[in-house]
């Protein structure tokens, strides 16, 4: 499963994304988890967001209330029951921001 990365929309003086919490969200591709992703992406977090679903719009998860965006949301799809499916999140975060530091399980 390849994973879908969303770049900031930060300015130059932006935090690397290295030195900001890496924050897994899973059931994150509508409602009460797509929320979470764009509240933490607010706050300045990364966000390895995962769901069985495909992922809402870059759009979406960037809209015009997070404009101090500093964070990167990376979606990998696939069910999060799935040990492949976890391995691949873990392997994902790791790559892409160096480590998981809290997770919010929304997956139904």
């Amino acid at each position: 499963m390849a994973a879908l990365a969303i770049s900031p929309m930060a300015s130059e003086s932006a935090i690397p994304p290295s030195k900001l919490p890496t924050v897994l969200v899973t059931g994150a591709s509508r409602g009460i988890g797509s929320a979470i992703v764009r509240h933490l992406l607010a706050l300045g977090a990364n966000v390895v967001a995962t769901s069985r679903s495909d992922p809402p719009s870059a759009v979406e998860w960037q809209s015009a209330d997070v404009t101090a965006l500093t964070g990167r949301v990376v979606f990998v799809k696939g069910d999060i029951t799935d040990a492949s499916t976890v391995a691949d999140v873990i392997r994902t975060a790791k790559r892409e921001f160096g480590r998981i530091d809290a997770v919010v399980n929304n997956a139904a």
